[in-house]
Order: C-alpha cells, then sequence, then structure tokens
C-alpha cells in the first residue's frame, strides 16, 4: 500500500506498512510536506493488513476525501486526498521498493547500506519501482571477501573488480591481519559489549521515568482543563507551569498557560478576546490528541459557535426594530438565554424591543375592539399572553370578555334576522340575553324596542330600511310607545344627515358632504340599511373628487412648512392624505418630515456637547416635525428639557 503524493508540481511514493503515520507541515511528522496550507500535524493514517483510515487531527484548511471534506474516512483504491494543497493517491495493491518501511523523498532505506563502485546497482529512494521488479531484480551477495552480483532470473553471478585493477600495485598488508590489529579489534569489540551491558541494565529504568514523566504531564494537564473549566484560573496557572517544567519544550503546555491568561478577561468581555481564544483551542487540539483536549475544545468551540450565532440574530433583531417590526424583531431576541454575552451587552436593545412590542399589542388588541372585530381582538389577545406570561391572568380576562362580545354580536345578528322576518318573539329572546355594559347593549335595547311595537312598528321600520324614512316617521308618529319615540329620532336623525350630505355635495363642499355621510354610516349601523349603503356608496363615489381638495390641501400645505409652520403643515398633509382615495397625497410628505425631525435629532446628539445652543435649536425643531406618537418625538423632548435645565 502506497500515497503517490503530488507537492508543488512534483510527484513521488510514500509507502505505508502497518502502524500509525502523521502528515503534516511539522519535521517530526512521518511525511513532512512543506506546503503552508497544511497544518503541522495536519492529518493521521492508521495502516493495517486490510484497510487504511484517515483521520483530521484538527487542522486549519482540513482534509477532504473524493472533493468532500471529512473528519475521519475510511480509503479504498484510487481515493484521492487532498491535505491542504496537496494530493495524495492511495493505491492498495501493488510491489513496495523495501516492504513494510515508510519512506520520504530523499531518505535512506536498506539499500543504501550496499553501495555498488560502478554506482549503477541501487535506485534512490522516492523512484517508482515497475511491477514484478520485486522477484527478479539483482542481488549483491559476498562469497570469501569477494562481491558478486547475482541475476535472480538466472541464477548467474558476476565478480565486481575495478577496471584497473590489473595496473593497480599490489596492496599493502591489512592491519587486521597483524597481531597487533587483532589484538585491538578483540578490546574495541569488549568495550561494545560492556556499553551494551549497561545500557540494558538502565534501559527499563529510563523507559519507566519517561513513561512517568509523561503521565504526570498528562495529568497536569487534564486538570489544568478541569480547573478552567471550573472558572479557577490560578489553579490552572499552577498546573500548566507544572506541566511546563516537565516538558519545556511542550506546545501543549504553553497553548495551556496562554488560555489561562485569556480565561478571565474572555469571561468578562467575550466579543474582544474570543477570537484569540478560538485560536488558542484550534491550536491546542493541534497539539495533542488526548480525549480530554479533544472535549475541551469541542465543549468550549460549540459554546463560541452557539454565542455568535446569538449575536447575528440580535444584529436582525435590531434591524427589526429600528424598521418598527417588533414582532419580528422579538422573535429573534427571546430564545437567547440569559447569561448570554450578547444579553450583557445590548440590555438596552431587549428593554426597548420587549416595551414596544408590548405597546404594539395592546394597541393593535384595542384597535380590534374599537372595530368591533372580536376575533382578531382575540388573536393580539393571545399573542400578548404568549409573549407575556406574566401578565396572563389579565389577558385571560381580556380573552374572556372578548369572546362574551362576540358571542352578543352573534345575538344582535339573529335579532336582526328575527325583525326582518317578522319574528319578533325570537329577536326579543335574543336581545334580551345581552347583559348592561356589552358594547352592544344600546343598539340590543332599540332593536328591543321595535320588537315589542308589533306590526306598526315592523312596517315602519321596513319602510325606513328601505329607505323611506319620511313616510316611516308618518307611521311612528301615530304610534304612543318609547319603542316608536326612539325610532322615530333615530329614523329623523338619520334622513336629516342625508339632506344635509347631499346639500354640501351640491354646494361642492366635499369635507362637510363627507362628514355628514360618515355620521350616517356611524349612526346607522345594519348593514342592510338603505340609507347605510347610499351613505357607503357615495363614501367611495367621493374619492375620486376628493383628489382635486386633497393636491390644493398638499400645496398650501408645502407653502406653510416652508414658512416653518410644522405643526400646521402637518395636519393638513394629514388630511390631504385622508381625503385622497389612494391615501398617497400627503404621506410622502409627512414621511420627508419625519425623516426630517429624526436626521435633527441625530445631529443634535453629536453637537449636544459641543455646541449645545445648536443642539436645542435642532431638538425644538425636531419636536414640532414629529409626531407625539413617534418614539423619537418622546426622545428629543427629553433631551430639550435636559439642555433648557441647564445653566
Amino acid at each position: 500500500m502506497k500515497f503517490i503524493v503530488t507537492e508543488q508540481n512534483r510527484e513521488y511514493e510514500f509507502l505505508l506498512s502497518p502502524g500509525i503515520f502523521t502528515i503534516g507541515r511539522d519535521r517530526t511528522c512521518d511525511l513532512a510536506l512543506e506546503s503552508k496550507r497544511v497544518s503541522r500535524r495536519h492529518m493521521s493514517c492508521t495502516v493495517t493488513q486490510n484497510e487504511i483510515r484517515v483521520r483530521d487531527m484538527g487542522s486549519r484548511n482540513h482534509i477532504y476525501v473524493g472533493g468532500v471534506q471529512a473528519k475521519e474516512a475510511l480509503l479504498k483504491d484510487g481515493d484521492e486526498v487532498r491535505v491542504g494543497d496537496v494530493k495524495l493517491v492511495f493505491r492498495a495493491a501493488g510491489p513496495e521498493a523495501f516492504p513494510g518501511t515508510p519512506r520520504r523523498p530523499g531518505g535512506a532505506g536498506p539499500a543504501a547500506e550496499a553501495s555498488l563502485e560502478d554506482a549503477e546497482a541501487t535506485p534512490e529512494l522516492g523512484s517508482l519501482v515497475p511491477q514484478g521488479a520485486a522477484e527478479t531484480r539483482p542481488q549483491l551477495v559476498q562469497q570469501a571477501g569477494r562481491w558478486f552480483v547475482r541475476d535472480a532470473a538466472t541464477g548467474r553471478q558476476v565478480e565486481i573488480v575495478p577496471a584497473a585493477q590489473a595496473r593497480l600495485p599490489a596492496p599493502r598488508k591489512s592491519l587486521l591481519a597483524t597481531t597487533k590489529g587483532k589484538l585491538l579489534l578483540a578490546g574495541a569489540g569488549l568495550l561494545v559489549l560492556v556499553l551494551l551491558f549497561l545500557a540494558l541494565l538502565r534501559g527499563p529504568e529510563v523507559q519507566t521515568q519517561e513513561a512517568a514523566s509523561a503521565a504526570e504531564f498528562n495529568q497536569k494537564i487534564a486538570l489544568a482543563l478541569e480547573s478552567l473549566g471550573r472558572g479557577e484560573t490560578a489553579e490552572a496557572r499552577r498546573l500548566a507551569e507544572g506541566a511546563r517544567l516537565l516538558r519545556p519544550r511542550s506546545e501543549t503546555a504553553a497553548i495551556v498557560a496562554e488560555l489561562t491568561d485569556l480565561w478571565d478577561p474572555w469571561r468578562k468581555d467575550f466579543f474582544a478576546y474570543y477570537r484569540k481564544v478560538e485560536t488558542a483551542l484550534q491550536n491546542l487540539y493541534g497539539s495533542h490528541a488526548g480525549r480530554e483536549i479533544e472535549n475541551f475544545v469541542r465543549e468550549y468551540k460549540d459554546w463560541i459557535d452557539q454565542e455568535l450565532e446569538y449575536l447575528r440574530r440580535a444584529q436582525r433583531g435590531k434591524a427589526a426594530f429600528e424598521q418598527d417590526r417588533y414582532e419580528d424583531a422579538w422573535q429573534e431576541l427571546k430564545d437567547i438565554p440569559q447569561g448570554s454575552p450578547i444579553r450583557e451587552r445590548d440590555a438596552d436593545l431587549f428593554t426597548n424591543v420587549r416595551a414596544s412590542l408590548h405597546r404594539h399589542l395592546k394597541t393593535q388588541m384595542q384597535s380590534a375592539a374599537v372595530r368591533q372585530d372580536w376575533a382578531i381582538a382575540r388573536q393580539w389577545a393571545q399573542k400578548l399572553s404568549d409573549d407575556f406570561p406574566e401578565e396572563e391572568p389579565d389577558t385571560d380576562q381580556v380573552l374572556s370578555r372578548y369572546i362574551e362580545f362576540q358571542n352578543h354580536a352573534e345575538l344582535m345578528q339573529t335579532a336582526k334576522t328575527a325583525l326582518s322576518e317578522q319574528g319578533f318573539a325570537e329577536a326579543e329572546q335574543a336581545l334580551l340575553s345581552i347583559p348592561q355594559g356589552s358594547p352592544y347593549y344600546a343598539e340590543a335595547a332599540r332593536l328591543l324596542q321595535r320588537a315589542k311595537a308589533g306590526g306598526q312598528y315592523a312596517r315602519a321600520l321596513a319602510l325606513y330600511n328601505q329607505g323611506s324614512g319620511e313616510e316611516a316617521v308618518e307611521v311612528l308618529s301615530s304610534q304612543d310607545t318609547d319603542a316608536a319615540r326612539v325610532l322615530k329620532r333615530h329614523v329623523e336623525q338619520v334622513v336629516a344627515l342625508r339632506k344635509a350630505a347631499v346639500e354640501e355635495q351640491r354646494e361642492m363642499n366635499l369635507v362637510r358632504a363627507q362628514q355628514q355621510w360618515q355620521s350616517l354610516v356611524q349612526i346607522e349601523t345594519d348593514p342592510d340599511n338603505y340609507y347605510r349603503k347610499e351613505a357607503l356608496r357615495e363614501l367611495d363615489a367621493m374619492s375620486e373628487r376628493q383628489s382635486d381638495l386633497a393636491r390644493q390641501l398638499a400645496e398650501h400645505a408645502a407653502k406653510l412648512y416652508k414658512d416653518q409652520e410644522y405643526e400646521k403643515a402637518r395636519k393638513l398633509y394629514e388630511q390631504a392624505m385622508v381625503m385622497d382615495p389612494e391615501g398617497r397625497t400627503g404621506a410622502l410628505a409627512l414621511e420627508k418630515m419625519l425623516e426630517q425631525g429624526r436626521m435633527d435629532y441625530r445631529r443634535a446628539l453629536n453637537l449636544k456637547s459641543k455646541d449645545p445652543q445648536r443642539a436645542l435649536e435642532l431638538f425644538t425643531r425636531a419636536c414640532r416635525l414629529l409626531p407625539p406618537e413617534d418614539k423619537y418625538y418622546n426622545w428629543a423632548a427629553e433631551q430639550k428639557r435636559e439642555l433648557e435645565q441647564k445653566p
């Protein structure tokens, strides 16, 4: 098994045998690479007789198997592994130049031990070995002090003789052939045996000491990390220094010591130090493969990632809040737990969003109740209860009241249907179920009188609902009942409003006409009534005719704005916006006033310390430009009061 390594436009082999190998930029790795994109200890390889498994050792640029990032992977023949910008192709089969011995480019193997004088016999390590070369390559043989090259295929052998041997003078007698040389050789051998014996005696003791030192080192590192986890930085620093005394050159001990210096500042100011802590954790993971370190790094790396996700959510919540999207803002913020650094840093954001959401939900709920749209009001009340559980008792009461009012609305509809079909008894029963205090009580009392009036009353009511109000008044005038008198006054009021509205329209006084029609709609709530339908039709038809008047109001408001009469201008713009059927005339001008007021507020804040007088002028103008219900108005008014109170 082997890797075909492609690094910096050169290719070579890295042979594999059973065992564990490391690959990285550090020169102590089994396969040392030169690329700066490779971590010091980038990847480990576990090789058995049948398989090879690779594992990322916490590298910065990760490993990719078949183009896919992997933490750990089992390789098959032909798989490509990317380590930084170095490519390793795994080959499971094929002969090896030196079985069982991993090699690096430029390293020395067994073949280097026997160098031939003609320098032709031994291939350089790192070159590719052809298929079958292991069975047919020449063999170097020594016989009786002479060297021969044997052909493995034929069995023939050829003696190695220097080319100029015949012309050389006879060699001098070797020192080993003399008695003195033999004695020197025997003495050297005896000295080697004595040194070997002493080394064998001391070996187990040294190994035991080294093993004990390694165990003590690992224990101190593990205890230092546990102390950091409990926040005991002084104890962690003491243990880390003890580990450094055991192994002064240990990168792991140096990184743990660095973490002890960062730990307290980081826990106090997460966002100022988290990048340094994250880098130290990554370096710690790459420096040591122990399970305690792996668990420690994973725990705090996950915590950093979670807090950064909370930071992104807080940023999205802030953007939504600035756009007055309070529900979206709170949706982003509400699940960020207490104790999170982002809650401590941006405490005002959480407070302001929660207060604004509470105000928004209450306003929407009350608006729906005013419209008597009880289903929508109940929805807003339920949201209020869900987002503010501390107000649940009060909200439950409001929900119960809205449910009751919705039932009253259904009873009113039942009574009106019965009255239209002359079912006076059924109408009276439904109306009697509506208690005093209900928003429908006044109308129910009026309808109850109608139900009690009988036939004439029903005939007058029918005439009125069909648009014959004057005739209905004549019929009711002959009846001496409270119901008839109440209905008569109601019909007279509606008929008078209609006449006034028609007259105003004839005189082209559209504003007054609109007010009359709107008053009629407010008085007559029966959707089937002729006068109500006519008023709604006229209001719709008036929208087009009001466009000209809306433009005139907007032009006059623009002049007032130019003369710095901002309050009057805003009121005219609001009227123009209401009268414009599309609701846009005056809206853009109001938006510009709103933006100008907020801009004045921000500029005044910047000038508050440098030029208080100018800041006061800007705060004053902001209050005049902004509507009182705008939050910037309240802020500007507060700043204005503060400056006015200063001597």
